[in-house]
């Protein structure tokens, strides 16, 4: 079984092996410049294979960039129905050709990845102990108070008096006003005198015969 090697590169992860030939996202070297890209996991010929991060530093892969160059456009089209509306549109994606020298397994880690390393730690180390401070508990901040402006007038406390105890008015007995019985008067009666019939003088009538006579 041949050796071969998980590495990332541009956020992504390639399957390769010594003398292999890939297409990555641009990179920002020049043409010949050498690279070191980080390996994931590492299968050599004889034996198990690490992918333990401990172990995966002592792993090294060594590439060269051989050339920039394009990628096959792509055609881009859109339409909608029934509206006249038509575009069309091409990209062509910048990359970058990687070839792989070597994947080898060294003895022990390399400086550049234990400097690396103890710079993560110690980086680690900070935060937490930075987390440990804004996470311990701040003393209560005592609230002044905040004192009345000299305009306003302060209330005026009221004093509680003493209640004067009501004494129970005593009720005098008043002698009853003896009634006495109205007294009737006697009043003298008026007499009524029966009416007095005056005898008022007769005419004489003349007899109807003594008329005759005249």
């Amino acid at each position: 079984m041949t050796t071969y090697a998980v590495i990332e590169m541009s956020g992504r992860q390639y399957r390769v092996e010594e003398g292999e030939k890939i297409l990555v996202d641009k990179l920002s070297l020049d043409k010949g410049e050498k690279l070191t890209p980080k390996a994931l996991l590492f299968r050599p010929e004889k034996g198990d294979p690490v992918f333990v991060g401990a172990d995966l530093q002592k792993v090294k892969v060594e590439a060269v960039v051989l050339e920039h160059l394009r990628g096959k456009k792509v055609r881009v089209f859109k339409y909608k129905a029934k509206k006249g509306y038509r575009r069309r549109a091409g990209h062509r994606s910048e990359l970058t050709r990687v070839e792989v020298k070597k994947i080898k397994m060294l003895s022990r880690k390399p400086t550049g990845a234990s400097e690396a390393a103890k710079a993560e730690s110690g980086t680690a180390e900070k935060v937490k102990e930075v987390e440990k401070k804004t996470t311990a508990k701040k003393p209560a901040a005592t609230k002044k108070k905040a004192k009345p402006p000299a305009d306003e007038k302060k209330p005026v406390e009221k004093v509680d008096e003493p209640k004067s105890e009501k004494k129970p008015v005593e009720k005098v007995d008043e002698p009853k006003s003896e009634k006495k019985p109205d007294e009737k008067v006697d009043e003298p009666k008026s007499e009524k005198k029966p009416d007095e019939k005056v005898d008022e003088p007769k005419s004489e009538k003349k007899s109807s015969s003594s008329e005759k006579e005249d």
